[in-house]
């Protein structure tokens, strides 16, 4: 009878933890991971995860995910899978599989608070899970990993041939592509400062990132890449630059600036790596 006794205390400490409806129920703790990798969590009915590292100023966010409830009598469930607050900012009535781009954060509001709003019978699996926001002077965001696209970063890259250095970020395995680059054969100088980033990122393996012309790549990549006189092909205008690492972790890409000019225009000088005065000096030009 003892014994008895104690598995049906068991069995009822478990169910009380089931539905007790405190914050992050979750199969998977959630973590912190702010414009980092993407992850799954497990919401319990009417249950809430936290993420805590939000920039305290007003930033544009974006949100995405993967969703499914679950539940031996989830079967017919009303409304939306998801609620996505900022304090008492929430987004619309609540979202299913959510892609937010743009959303605006109050200032002060350092924390996202995901919601499963069924309040009876329904689990809610949340799968790739990603958030990223950024302020405004840090520049537009862009989804991480989701949608596996070009250019997936949270500072959108801009074509910038002999311009002014700037920052992105780079998830998993993902790219960015700038295609101002002249069409005939030219000398290249590219820099920048490469750094990796997640939560489970602890030992990254290699170098950061491939820059390619083409099929034409800078040997087989780059960490903080200071590269002068790489000789682009004829015909190549887009330089593609890639995480490299393809599990793990992100990458963010500091001060990078790059320049490409026919041999017969220019000599190019390297950006100041500081990103204090990243314009390009046209020295030494042929008349």
């Amino acid at each position: 009878m003892a014994a008895v006794s104690r598995a049906l205390g068991t069995v009822c400490c478990a169910v009380s933890t089931i539905f007790s409806g405190s914050l992050v129920l979750a199969s998977s703790k959630p973590v912190d991971r702010n414009c980092g990798d993407v992850q799954d969590i497990f919401l319990g009915v009417n249950a809430s995860a936290q993420f805590s590292d939000l920039p305290a100023h007003s930033a544009s966010c974006t949100i995405s995910a993967k969703m499914s409830t679950s539940g031996n009598l989830c079967s017919k469930r009303f409304g939306k899978d998801l609620a996505l607050c900022f304090g008492n900012s929430c987004h619309e009535a609540g979202d299913a599989n959510p892609r937010i781009i743009g959303w605006q954060k109050p200032a002060g509001q350092t924390i996202l608070t995901a919601t499963n709003p069924h309040r009876s019978l329904c689990r809610v699996r949340v799968r790739n899970f990603a958030y990223c926001c950024r302020s405004a002077e840090v520049s537009k965001a862009e989804s991480p990993e989701v949608w596996g696209s070009l250019a997936l970063a949270s500072s959108k890259p801009f074509d910038q041939n002999c311009g002014q250095a700037q920052n992105f970020f780079l998830s998993i395995a993902a790219s960015a592509q700038f295609s101002d680059l002249p069409a005939p054969s030219a000398s290249c100088t590219i820099s920048a400062n490469t750094s990796t980033k997640g939560a489970l990122c602890l030992s990254p393996f290699g170098q950061d990132l491939a820059l390619c012309f083409g099929k034409t790549c800078h040997g087989t990549g780059d960490t903080n890449p200071r590269i002068e006189g790489w000789q682009k092909p004829a015909g190549q205008t887009a330089l593609t630059v890639t995480n490299l690492h393809k599990s793990l972790c992100s990458l963010w890409v500091q001060n990078f600036a790059y320049c490409c000019r026919p041999a017969k225009v220019s000599k190019v000088e390297l950006p100041d790596i500081d990103g204090s005065d990243a314009d390009i000096a046209e020295d030494n030009v042929l008349v």
